[in-house]
């Protein structure tokens, strides 16, 4: 091999000028396409996804069917190439969003949230659709309780004896609940400002760690900035302890909570009398919360391309697209400047506006 590479070397010195030249420039452009490509820059991008109906992965004991209900996908990719990121400008269809590398979870980290998200997002649509569906059919019943604040995201200062995923039931002794799960955690006495950067604190909490409780001490630091005792992000968990008719869920690769208002409009359809979809082909994304309801999402611009896109590629045509108030705005903008899209495109801020508008419609032939 060094003989072939010296053979070439000077094969190259004993060549004429121009046949130099254009080796020489080859060698430049070819290293500059190799730069753009390896480099790595702090950015995210976007891309349009995909639909999944909520009867893949949620399955209901009944007859009843859920109807031609979706949950809207998008894809990410983080730590792009430089060339990467010049194709994203230019694509009206992708977004791009700087991040900053420090205050990011890993790969791994990630996948965990985008999970703990998800069947989090399940439990709750399961609740506030058995709940509301109680109304109307008798045969219907689901009990539940509370277990906890399970953490969703983690902090580079999130104390490092807490992993996501885990459950807080009590601080200090005393009992975390659905009420004061969040006030629980806030700092308990007022900042002293001339020590608060050297002050600290011993809290001990009482965690369910992969279905093991324990007790776990964790000093804290006082920081002037700091309002939280404990910097994580938490949400309220349940167990469901039975439900009627029963329901199991199916391995799903989807992560994140956005499915929450499709998923509840799906399992709702299983459980009530009438169909309540109409016959229509509905998709929708947006948050469930427990009171039912619906809060924002990231790449609603994404979604609204990709119903778009399934109809021109599949000749697949969406009926209705709901999405939340707080996306309405941006959504809005991106659905005007569609080539004639299939869908009409409906603000809710609530599973029961969901239900509200669907009431109104003639039943589709």
């Amino acid at each position: 091999m060094k003989a072939y590479l010296l053979k070439l070397y000077k094969s190259f010195l004993n060549s004429k000028l121009i046949t130099k030249i254009f080796v020489i420039l080859s060698l430049i452009i070819y290293a500059a396409i190799l730069s753009i490509t390896l480099i790595k820059v702090e950015y995210e991008v976007i891309m349009p996804g995909g639909l999944t109906p909520v009867s893949d992965y949620i399955n209901i004991d009944t007859d009843k069917k859920m109807g031609e209900v979706y949950t809207v996908s998008v894809y990410t990719k983080r730590e792009i190439s430089l060339f990467q990121k010049w194709i994203g400008k230019l694509n009206p269809h992708l977004d791009l969003e700087k991040y900053d590398p420090k205050n990011v979870l890993t790969k791994e980290e990630d996948i965990k949230q985008g999970e703990i998200y998800r069947n989090l997002s399940i439990k709750y649509s399961v609740i506030v659709a058995y709940t509301e569906a109680m109304k109307n059919n008798p045969n219907v019943n689901i009990t539940y309780e509370f277990t906890g604040a399970v953490i969703y995201h983690k902090f580079k200062n999130t104390p490092k004896e807490l992993s996501l995923g885990d459950t807080i039931t009590k601080v200090n002794g005393e009992p975390v609940t659905i009420d004061n799960y969040e006030k629980i955690l806030l700092r308990n006495s007022p900042i002293d400002t001339d020590t608060c950067n050297v002050n600290q604190k011993e809290i001990t909490l009482t965690v369910i760690k992969e279905g093991k409780r324990e007790e776990t001490d964790i000093k804290v630091n006082d920081n002037c900035n700091k309002k939280y005792l404990i910097e994580a992000f938490l949400l309220p968990d349940f167990n469901i302890k039975e439900a009627t008719p029963k329901f199991n869920q199916k391995k799903i690769n989807n992560l994140g909570p956005s499915g929450g208002l499709m998923q509840t409009l799906g399992i709702y359809n299983a459980l009530v009398d009438e169909d309540v979809t109409k016959g229509y082909r509905i998709v929708g994304t947006g948050t469930i919360n427990l009171n039912g309801t619906s809060g924002i999402i990231g790449g609603v611009k994404q979604k609204i391309i990709t119903a778009q896109l399934i109809d021109l590629l599949y000749n697949y045509p969406i009926d209705i697209f709901f999405v939340t108030a707080d996306n309405f705005k941006e959504a809005k903008y991106i659905y005007e400047r569609l080539p004639n899209p299939s869908f009409e495109l409906i603000e809710v801020n609530s599973f029961s506006a969901v239900l509200e508008h669907l009431n109104k419609k003639v039943a589709k032939k």
